[in-house]
């Protein structure tokens, strides 16, 4: 018997011990590890070692499973060092912004724009510019480096609680208001 990582023997007493128990679970024990491991002349299962099985088969789906967990590599992370991770890239991104890109997050922090509807101030304008018709969506667009897709994606999300539905639909790389939207949106953009 494997205790503490230690063997240790046991006497199984005739007198007060059940034989044949002690004879099917040791004969189980044989078959099951010839199959598990493919050593040695496979042996039968004798007739009444149903039980037997059943306690040997969990016993060594127990020992895997310990072995198993046992073998798998440890991982910690340690997030200590996450703050000053985010300090470095902070400095990073401050260094590579130019003068007016510096300036317009300033002016955005001051004025985030319409922020009762969730949008920043460059969805603001485009929403402005195509109730408008006017076409200068486009140039907004190519200003701000925004792709039509993702811009109608995030306007229609933020104003889906406000709405309900989509408002701004991009078909060919061009934006549209929906038409059923437009006095909602112009409501929204006034208040």
């Amino acid at each position: 018997m494997l205790r503490n990582g230690e063997w240790k023997e046991t006497r199984v007493n005739s007198l007060t011990s059940d034989r044949n128990a002690f004879l099917y679970i040791t004969h189980m024990t044989d078959l099951l590890l010839r199959r598990m491991f493919r050593t040695g002349g496979y042996l039968r299962k004798k007739q009444g070692e149903d039980l037997a099985e059943e306690i040997v088969s969990r016993a060594l789906e127990e020992i895997l499973e310990q072995e198993t967990e046992a073998a798998r590599p440890k991982i910690e992370i340690d997030l200590s060092g996450l703050d000053k991770i985010r300090e470095d890239a902070e400095v990073s991104r401050d260094s590579l912004l130019t003068e007016d890109e510096m300036q317009d997050e300033e002016t955005e922090a001051e004025d985030p724009g319409c922020s009762s509807t969730g949008l920043d101030k460059v969805q603001t304008a485009v929403l402005k510019a195509l109730l408008r018709e006017t076409g200068e969506e486009t140039s907004l667009l190519a200003e701000n480096h925004l792709m039509p897709e993702i811009l109608a994606d995030q306007i229609n999300e933020a104003l889906f609680d406000d709405i309900g539905d989509s408002v701004v639909e991009c078909e060919n790389d061009r934006l549209s208001l929906v038409e059923d939207y437009i006095e909602d949106v112009e409501a929204l953009l006034e208040a």
